[in-house]
């Protein structure tokens, strides 16, 4: 019987291995600097806006974004949200 291991940002799980890779590429790895942790992203459903002056294309978001700070207070991900990307909800 194999350990599970979740993933430290979201409710992903999987051996060891899958879920190292994966938290490299969460969406909720605020390490990442994504419109998905930052405090300014207002998020509904796939379409993100900015409220810190940055332009976003209809249906992408930003990684690495120079005026990105974390969202300390609502650092959790909704599991409406987490369903939608394919997390698995405890």
């Amino acid at each position: 019987m194999k350990q599970l291991f979740r993933c430290e940002y979201c409710s992903e799980t999987g051996v060891e291995e899958e879920i190292r890779a994966h938290e490299e590429t969460c969406l909720w790895n605020y390490n990442k600097r994504s419109c998905w942790t930052c405090k300014y992203a207002e998020k509904l459903v796939m379409n993100i806006t900015c409220n810190g002056g940055v332009a976003l294309e209809k249906g992408k978001y930003m990684e690495g974004c120079s005026k990105y700070e974390w969202d300390k207070k609502n650092h959790t991900t909704p599991a409406t949200v987490k369903s939608l990307f394919g997390g698995s909800l405890f």
